[in-house]
């Protein structure tokens, strides 16, 4: 949960301070208002919380690509809860990564979203590398190639190599 906090915090801790002008004072108020504010500020016809075709296409390509690198790793390994609980931390930081840089993106805050991107590219190069740690302690799957295909004939009995007469 500190990883997350802090990936959050790194990307962005360059959001500008937003300055409001209210009605009732007609001065200005410096009011830090985070992701809101770029959501708002969006100039773009899309909304700053809506996914353009080509984001949604990145994202469904990112999680298609995450997702057969998973299955390439549970097809040889079983998925221990350890595996299982590092994938889900995984995506939710992944997912919540992509979010930010797609409103960065809408709102034009460029640095913002390329410090995103690295994040993500930082995220999953910590995930795969502890997945390939924890797949080699991981027993084998039941239904891996190295694995004897069960047969339907009996087993053929033991040999005696003699006893009582």
């Amino acid at each position: 949960m500190r990883r997350l906090a802090m990936a959050i915090f790194f990307v962005l801790a360059a959001v500008p301070v937003v300055t409001v002008a209210t009605a009732e004072s007609g001065k200005d108020k410096d009011k830090n208002k985070g992701v809101a504010a770029i959501a708002s500020s969006a100039s773009s016809g899309v909304g700053a919380h809506h996914e353009t075709p080509d984001q949604k296409k990145r994202r469904q390509d990112y999680a298609r690509a995450g997702a057969a690198k998973i299955k390439a790793i549970a097809a040889k390994k079983a998925m221990t809860p350890a595996m299982k609980a590092l994938v889900q931390q995984h995506w939710q930081t992944s997912l919540r990564l992509l979010r930010i840089q797609r409103i960065a993106e809408n709102a034009g805050k460029t640095a913002v979203a390329k410090r995103a991107a690295d994040a993500i590219a930082k995220e999953d190069a910590r995930f795969f590398a502890k997945m390939d740690e924890l797949a080699k302690a991981a027993p084998a799957a039941s239904g891996s190639a190295s694995a004897a295909p069960p047969s339907s004939a009996p087993a053929a009995a033991p040999a005696s190599s003699g006893g009582a007469k």
